[in-house]
């Protein structure tokens, strides 16, 4: 059995899939849910995963997505300045 301790530890784990609601996508990217929710239907964004009716994204797949965004956008920058 494990201890309440053993429990927060694993709880804390970073390495475990987290998911996250439409609400906190949009709180961390700082755009509206109708922003997103367009995205996705237009292939831009990740997909997200349906479980016991609700829509929920994997925080990984949507920190993945923000840092391509960088990227890309650090490309662009250099392509101007060339």
């Amino acid at each position: 059995m494990y201890s309440r301790d053993e429990k927060m530890k694993d709880l804390n784990r970073t390495d475990v899939p987290r998911f996250i609601t439409l609400q906190e996508v949009s709180d961390r990217l700082s755009v509206g849910k109708s922003t997103i929710v367009a995205w996705e239907s237009d292939g831009q964004f990740c997909r997200p995963i349906k479980i016991g009716g609700r829509r929920v994204w994997l925080e990984s797949d949507v920190i993945d997505w923000m840092m391509e965004q960088r990227k890309k956008s650090l490309l662009n920058l250099e392509n101007k300045n060339v």
